[in-house]
């Protein structure tokens, strides 16, 4: 069955006038290198602005960080616990919600419990879209520190909410937040790192610009109206009206 797919989208990628891709490195980790002079790269998928905006100015959320995700390998969920009692340790005030459902859901409970840490971090379990809007308006950093991704559409939730995000280079997280530029990169996954990533980001006193600026630019680039205009201008050079 996979061949068969393998085969039919090789004559549907040499037979495309244009091949619509989210990020330029999606062109490689998709394969479809050889027909990169067709590729239109668009940026990612829009979101709901209406749902996910800054609904809590940044300098009157709690001192908190935060995972969103699938509780899976691929996610990094257990990275993300394992850096928290250093960050605890750095920060005394700082908490952690860990959002989402998956199968090492019961695994990282328990770690949390042995490790004294069930206090400070909150396990919500699975959540509606609108829920995930309001628990990024409660976090100063989100941490999406995945081990494989495509384009994970959180970066561009976090962002549209002015949340900060620190994000492995994976997939197009780095593209989409250019270079580090729209937020924060991690160079190694591991969890001295990460651990020293979020002690460090967390000190910066221009954060609360910095949410300003990356809502801004979200609010621009990703509602369905921008997005809608990228894919038509895709067309139009087509000839497609």
């Amino acid at each position: 069955m996979s061949r068969y797919f393998s085969i039919r989208e090789k004559v549907a990628y040499s037979t495309a006038r244009r091949l619509i891709i989210y990020t330029t490195s999606l062109i490689g980790d998709l394969g479809v290198g050889k027909w990169k002079s067709k590729c239109v790269v668009t940026g990612p998928l829009a979101i709901e602005t209406e749902v996910f905006r800054p609904l809590t100015l940044f300098e009157n959320r709690p001192d908190v960080i935060g995972f969103i995700g699938r509780l899976s390998e691929e996610k990094g969920p257990r990275l993300f616990l394992d850096s928290l009692s250093e960050i605890f340790r750095k920060r005394e005030r700082t908490r952690a919600i860990i959002v989402g459902a998956g199968p090492l859901e019961d695994e990282l409970r328990a770690l949390a419990r042995e490790r004294g840490l069930s206090g400070r971090v909150e396990f919500t379990g699975w959540v509606d879209s609108g829920s995930v809007a309001t628990y990024l308006n409660q976090m100063r950093l989100c941490v999406v520190p995945s081990r494989t991704e495509g384009m994970p559409l959180l970066i561009v939730q976090a962002m549209a909410c002015g949340t900060p995000v620190l994000a492995s280079r994976v997939g197009g997280i780095e593209e989409t937040l250019a270079g580090g530029n729209l937020g924060f990169l991690l160079d190694v996954l591991t969890k001295e790192h990460l651990a020293e990533r979020v002690i460090n980001i967390l000190a910066r006193n221009d954060l609360r610009e910095f949410s300003e600026r990356i809502a801004t630019h979200a609010a621009y680039e990703f509602s369905l109206e921008a997005v809608a205009m990228k894919y038509r201008n895709a067309l139009l050079n087509l000839g497609i009206p």
